[in-house]
């Protein structure tokens, strides 16, 4: 596949997800839980958009959940970490690879942007992209006031092509514990701003 097919496959994926938020379609996923908060900072609406179009911050504050990290390295839109996950008096060590893309939603209101935020996992090791695909964020900020957004992040895993019942629900726990750890990163890089 070259790289051409290969943008348009995430960018029909990421489509799907949107309308799909809630139901799976002719691609196999797994909604997560859905997620909001608050902003409260002078132009919010700016300092996200900004936040978000620069993933590389975000990036440098996640700090995952859940698991041991070793070797963090962030490169502009790209993150590689080694994880370690005890699961039953058993520690398994994978290599971590991520690369974010990163699409404008076109909302008809004023009052709302919305972006959509695909976590590629290829590069990783094959219990993961076994597994797990792609993780779809839909973040959707809603203008309160002009120092005050909110902000909805709706998450989908797409399952790999060997998802498997038991390893594909421990990764699957994994992604799904790192939503928070994100959301937390985007707060504190609009908190920084200025």
């Amino acid at each position: 596949m070259d790289y051409g097919t290969i943008k348009m496959k995430k960018y029909f994926l990421s489509f799907i997800l949107i309308l799909h938020s809630m139901q799976s379609f002719a691609i196999d996923s797994i909604a997560l839980p859905n997620k909001s908060f608050v902003i409260n900072t002078e132009n919010a609406i700016r300092k996200l958009e900004d936040t978000i179009r620069a993933p590389h911050e975000i990036l440098i504050r996640f700090v995952p959940a859940g698991v041991s990290i070793k070797n963090k390295n962030v490169n502009n839109d790209q993150i590689d970490i080694m994880a370690s996950k005890t699961v039953m008096m058993m520690t398994k060590t994978v290599r971590i690879k991520g690369a974010l893309d990163i699409v404008p939603v076109q909302i008809k209101s004023a009052l709302e942007v919305c972006y959509s935020i695909t976590m590629d996992f290829a590069g990783s090791d094959q219990l993961i992209t076994d597994n797990i695909d792609l993780l779809n964020m839909l973040f959707c900020a809603t203008k309160i006031t002009e120092r005050k957004i909110k902000v909805n992040v709706v998450s989908k895993i797409i399952k790999g092509e060997n998802y498997s019942s038991l390893m594909g629900s421990i990764t699957t726990g994994i992604v799904q514990d790192q939503l928070q750890p994100i959301i937390t990163a985007v707060q504190k890089t609009i908190e920084s701003q200025r």
